[in-house]
């Protein structure tokens, strides 16, 4: 019997409970032209890379502790044949300041892909093809001294694949 192009590729066993949860950093850059996504970016197996080219102009955000998230959901419908991947990501940053009140205003302008780094060290691409757009974006003051005075900021994205994994390797080589 031939292998259908959509067979179960393998089993999935019982894991270690040695996972947690959390952000350590993103990476944020312009989505690229869809000339340059299919010359310098190239996804195998699940896994992206990223040409010389493409990897300058991402600008590094440090998450303080249990403050970020990042989700991607699929969905189908059957009875179209279709299915996507609802990606959202919350980052919250502290103190409300003038720079970066321009940067989240600068990012709201455009949609991005967001390299994600999460505490155990895994490395994932949102908004791989079609960008992440800032959804909501707030600033708060506070009311008591214990109180965040700083934003939250919602991003949201829709792919028709999966979110791809990165290397170490590669995340490292985004920059300014």
């Amino acid at each position: 019997m031939a292998l259908s192009s959509c067979a179960l590729i393998g089993s999935i066993v019982r894991d270690c409970r040695d996972s947690a949860g959390g952000v350590l950093e993103i990476k944020v850059k312009v989505l690229p032209s869809l000339a340059t996504l299919a010359n310098d970016y190239t996804v195998s197996s699940g896994t992206v890379t990223v040409a010389t080219g493409s990897r300058t102009g991402w600008y590094t955000y440090y998450m303080q502790k249990n403050t970020a998230l990042f989700t991607s959901v699929q969905t189908g419908n059957a009875a179209n044949g279709t299915r996507e991947f609802k990606q959202t990501g919350l980052i919250i940053l502290n103190k409300i300041q003038a720079s970066i009140d321009r940067e989240l205003n600068a990012v709201g302008q455009n949609a991005v892909q967001i390299a994600v780094r999460d505490v155990n060290n895994i490395y994932t691409l949102y908004g791989y093809e079609q960008g992440m757009d800032i959804t909501t974006a707030e600033a708060t003051t506070g009311t008591t001294k214990e109180d965040r005075n700083g934003y939250t900021v919602n991003f949201e994205g829709s792919e028709r694949v999966s979110t791809p994994f990165m290397s170490a390797a590669t995340y490292d080589t985004l920059v300014t």
